[in-house]
């Protein structure tokens, strides 16, 4: 029985098992020794299953440290240097920021939650108020994250499309949105802290719907003939750096939320007895991701933030030419 140790007793100290290969008592299944309290929080769909080993949990929990350094390095960095070079704190480059804080919000308040959980036992430890604070805070900083997203991707649309005519943000708008944003995102997943849906899917995917529709319209807008409005060759380059900008961020968000999009589908309406633990964990986890790669997408990508970095953490190595002498030395030499 020592391969169970610590799977009843909160006090039975570390859930580290002699060995990772468990012999369980016949029929047990995962959510046998949860306390009752955190029932209410545990859907039945997991009483179906029998516990699953250890190291699979351990991993992960490993994994969420790892990502957890990954996002305050890369977010902590992308804030350092837009709050400390004047020139990079223009209003579009504030939703950037956002971007950042909100990534490393969420990282900071689940990651270390996470590993720290999964080696002291093998049930959430934080209580049912803890869980309910821990979806809500991802929930918020993801709606957070998603929405500054689309804003970016908004104002960089209206600059490269409309130019002069587009609409010109001010830092009291950009200001403005950012508010709105989190007061939207605070609003809507607040209510799951008073148990407002419940398991009625049905208001769900009906607001998913909408945002895939949204989406889709502004997908239309932004086509690549809108982009060809000048022939001239140095726009031409612009167009070409842009559609590869914009086809490296359609790319990577397919691929981090495409696996959890398709097991969110599946449980609300297909067939909830494919998704097991191990299915359920593995989109999460990569969808989590995305706070560690958004700096790398939407900050590394900038020329002016890349030279800013190179000057004010010059261990890192980064050698990137500056504005200047990049027009210098272009200019033709006469003869």
């Amino acid at each position: 029985m020592s391969a169970l140790k610590g799977l009843s007793s909160p006090s039975a100290g570390l859930y580290m098992d002699d060995v990772y290969y468990n012999q369980y008592p016949p029929g047990m299944k995962m959510t046998d020794g949860i306390p009752e309290e955190l029932r209410e929080v545990i859907h039945s769909h997991w009483d179906q299953f029998s516990p699953a080993n250890p190291l699979i949990a351990h991993f992960f929990g490993v994994m969420f440290f790892f990502l957890w350094v990954m996002n305050f390095v890369g977010n902590g960095l992308v804030i350092f240097i837009f709050s400390k070079v004047k020139s990079l704190r223009t209003p579009s480059n504030m939703f950037v920021i956002n971007l950042a804080l909100s990534d490393l919000l969420m990282m900071t308040t689940m990651g270390p939650a996470v590993t720290v959980n999964v080696f002291m036992q093998r049930y959430w430890a934080w209580g049912v108020f803890g869980c309910k604070l821990y979806g809500c805070v991802g929930a918020i900083c993801g709606v957070v994250s998603i929405l500054t997203m689309v804003v970016i991707g908004y104002d960089r649309y209206n600059v490269i499309v409309k130019g002069l005519n587009g609409f010109r943000i001010s830092v009291g708008k950009a200001l403005a949105i950012i508010l709105v944003i989190w007061a939207y995102s605070i609003a809507i997943s607040a209510l799951a802290l008073f148990d407002i849906w419940g398991e009625d899917t049905r208001s769900i995917v009906k607001a998913v719907w909408a945002h895939e529709m949204a989406l889709k319209q502004q997908a239309k807008k932004m086509n690549v003939e809108s982009l060809r409005t000048n022939v001239d060759s140095n726009a031409e380059s612009a167009e070409i750096r842009i559609a590869k900008v914009a086809v490296t961020n359609v790319s990577l968000w397919a691929g981090i939320w495409t696996p959890y999009t398709l097991v969110v589908l599946m449980a609300v309406m297909g067939s909830r007895s494919s998704i097991t633990p191990l299915v359920s964990q593995l989109p999460s986890f990569i969808a989590k991701t995305a706070s560690c790669l958004n700096p790398m997408v939407y900050a590394m990508s900038h020329p002016k933030y890349r030279e800013a970095l190179m000057k004010e953490v010059p261990c890192l190595g980064i050698e990137e030419e500056s504005m200047e002498e990049a027009v210098t030395t272009k200019e033709p030499v006469k003869a």
